[in-house]
């Protein structure tokens, strides 16, 4: 990974989720999401800061799209370790 990539908690939790198994439909990711009691939006706000950043990839399959990882979770792990690391 060349850049570093900083994530949120909230943003691992929707990581994992695609990581898990993807790609994802937005109808998959919200059920997979259900138990955080998190609205629609919020969701979609996470989604488009990953894309944003880097971390999700997106492809238009009619009106929706398929969300799926940018980076392994290995190297985001990594990221975050030597971010971490550098703080403390």
């Amino acid at each position: 990974m060349e850049q570093q990539i900083s994530i949120s908690e909230s943003e691992w939790r929707v990581m994992k989720l695609i990581w898990s198994n993807s790609p994802q439909t937005l109808p998959e990711i919200l059920d997979g999401l259900k138990e955080t009691n998190w609205s629609k939006t919020t969701i979609q706000t996470y989604l488009a800061r990953l894309v944003k950043k880097g971390a999700l990839s997106t492809k238009r399959q009619g009106k929706g799209y398929l969300y799926y990882p940018a980076v392994s979770k290995s190297d985001c792990q990594l990221a975050e370790s030597r971010n971490f690391l550098s703080r403390v």
